[in-house]
Parts: C-alpha cells; structure tokens; sequence
C-alpha cells in the first residue's frame, strides 16, 4: 500500500510539473519559471518519498514549498528576502534528520515538515489576498485550497507533538506517513490546474486594460472614457444629478512637435495628465480622447460647482513650461464646459457643444478663455 501511495503522489508531481513547465513556456512571464522549479523540486521530493528516509523527503518538500512562496511573490511583483524564505527548509530537514537519528516517531518528523508547510502556506493565502481586488474563481479556488491544505497541515502537526510527547515511537503506519507526504503533490497539482486559469484571466484583464486605457498617458482612452460615462450617466437618471464635462485642447501642439520633437511632444501631453490629476478629485474621470484633447468628467450639485472645477482645471494649466534637454517649453491650453443634462443626454451631444464652445474661444476677437498664451520663444 505504501509503494501506491508513493507511486501516485510521483505521478501527481510529474503532472503539476507537466502542466507548470507548458505554462512557462508558452508564457515567459515573471514568476513562471520559479513555479515550475518548485514543481521540480516536488518530483524530486516525491522520489525521494518513496526511496529515501522520511527526515531527506521532508526537506525536499520543505524546499518545494519555499519555491512556490518565492515564485508566486515574484509573480506578483514582491520583493523577497532569499535567506528567510529558504531558512524554514533548512531547518526543517534538521530537525527531522535529528528526531531520525534520535530514534523519535516518524509522525514526529512529519511534524517538522507540517511546521514549514504551514509557514509557506499561510504566507501564499497572504500574497494571493493581496494580490488584486478582483474575485476571480481560480484564485477563490486557489484560496481556498490552500485554506484546506494549511488546515490539514495543522492537524499533522498537533497529532505529530501529540504523539511525541506520549511516545517516541507515534502513531505512524509506514501507510499514514506516505499520505502526509503525498499532500504536497497532490497541492501541486491543485495549483498545477488554477494557476493556468488565474495567468489566463490577469492577460485578459491586462487586454482589457490596454484597450480602455491610454498607453502613453495612463489616463482612460477615448474608448474607455465614453464607456465610463454613459455608465455615470446611468447612475445619473435614477438619482438626477448633473455632471460637467471639461474638454481640454493643448494650443499649438504641432508647433511644439514640429520644432521640439514628437519626444517633446510625448513629455507635454504626459505632464498635462500629471497636472490634471493633481487639480482633480478622487472621483473625477480622466481619458485622452484625441491626440492634444483631454477630457473631464465630474458629479456636481449645480453648474456653479462645474464652473468652480473648470477654473480649477485652467489654474492647473496656467503659466505652465515644460523642461526637455535642457530647453524650457512653454504650453498654452484651451478649456471648455458643458453640463448634463442641461446641454445634452450622452456624451457625443455634450462633446459637440464643450468642441462648439472651445472652437468660439479661440476664434479671433473672441473672448479668451484659455489658461496661458506665452510668446513665441526666442531662439538662443
């Protein structure tokens, strides 16, 4: 029964090793490959529980355990202290290698192994809930398996000092140690099987995100600007509030790029969206929604206060100048209003009357409502 149960635990680690290494290599992203030495090293240790002396396969779990910690971490882009993810193996097999040759139980050897396997696994469930604020299924699944296996961790290690403390020769069956040490190939293959999926969804969200946001500026593109606001719209129908949409236009921004360079260019627009942020509130919408057009969208309680957050937006764009290479760039911008519903009921009604507006303020002899026009600079 112990050569089956040995067999089978082989067999899951080969397939969790299989299915990481094709992830891997399909997908050469960060974190992969250290999930896929970690699935290794649990081949090894699988081995080695069927050949070798207990106390030599708890550290080559130990060790499968702290690569799965520091693979996931680095796959979701935190720092890790080598010395103090790899301390726990160590210690665990010296431990266990001292109750063997003590002649202690070997349920007092698996007892170390529960100890690290626990440590490891409770700093995982850490590093998944931090992970992100999406609730996907994989990684639910993926938390909750790793719940049941720190339980099960758990139940070894009170049973492992139990026994220790009654006797020096435990509870074990030669039967009873293969299972607890089969639990980490079958948790192998548990991650081996979500991990795929959790990769396929964040490339999925990652799409989704390159699609709706601006790559350059980081704010939301035009495509994810519209989206945005016909959803506030929605919520705006039942409650009644009204909204300002601010569109913002750079003054001859060909002249910058023309005579400074698109690389200058790139700069302007990257601190206009800087500026803008730091004038606007935590709940005001940003997007780019044209190569120099900005465009804002704000709750308010009455015109007066979208008025107040247009002449914040024009504060933050005034007297502004730009350094590139050592050359001083000075920037003008345009701003205009229009308010729903008042002026319309969807963003492409309100986009014409806040384009309207902006196209009469910079017609000649209008009057002027843009932040700053600066003179041409003097070349040096």
């Amino acid at each position: 029964m112990f050569e089956t149960v040995a067999l089978i635990s082989c067999l899951l680690a080969v397939l969790g090793f299989v299915s990481f290494a094709m992830l891997s290599t399909s997908h050469p992203e960060r974190g992969l490959s250290s999930l896929t030495l970690a699935a290794l090293t649990g081949v090894l240790a699988a081995v080695l529980s069927a050949l070798a002396p207990v106390w030599l396969a708890v550290g080559a779990w130990a060790l499968a355990e702290a690569f799965f910690l520091f693979g996931c971490r680095e796959y979701y882009g935190r720092s890790s202290n080598t010395v103090t993810i790899f301390m726990p193996p160590a210690l665990a097999i010296a431990l266990a290698a001292f109750l063997s040759f003590n002649a202690f139980a070997e349920s007092a050897q698996l007892a170390a192994l529960a100890l690290a396997c626990l440590l490891f696994t409770v700093l995982r469930i850490g590093v998944l809930l931090r992970a992100g604020k999406e609730e996907s299924s994989p990684r639910i699944a993926l938390l909750i398996g790793q719940g049941v296996y720190a339980l099960c961790w758990g139940v070894v290690l009170v049973r492992g000092f139990t026994d220790t403390a009654t006797s020096r020769f435990g509870f074990g069956s030669g039967f009873s140690t293969a299972l607890v040490l089969s639990m980490p190939a079958q948790m192998l293959l548990v991650q081996a099987l979500l991990w795929p999926q959790l990769h396929a969804l964040r490339l999925k969200q990652r799409i989704g995100r390159l699609v709706r946001f601006d790559a350059l500026t980081g704010t939301l593109n035009r495509r994810g600007f519209e989206e945005t606001v016909r959803r506030e719209f929605r919520r705006a129908g039942k409650q009644g509030q009204p909204h300002g949409l601010i569109l913002i236009d750079l003054d001859r921004f060909r002249a910058i790029n023309a005579r400074y360079g698109h690389g200058t260019g790139d700069l302007v627009l990257q601190d206009c969206a800087i500026r803008l942020r730091k004038a606007l509130g935590p709940h005001d919408v940003l997007g780019r929604v044209g190569g120099d057009a900005f465009c804002v969208l704000s709750a308010c309680r009455d015109s007066e206060e979208a008025r107040l957050l247009l002449g914040e937006v024009r504060a933050a764009l005034h007297d502004w100048v730009v350094d590139h290479d050592e050359v001083a760039v000075p920037v003008a911008a345009s701003a205009s209003l229009a308010i729903y519903p008042h002026d319309g009921s969807d963003f492409e009604s309100l986009y014409r009357v806040a384009t309207r507006q902006l196209a009469q303020s910079q017609a000649p002899g209008a009057a002027f409502i843009s932040t700053f026009l600066p003179p041409e600079p003097v070349p040096g």
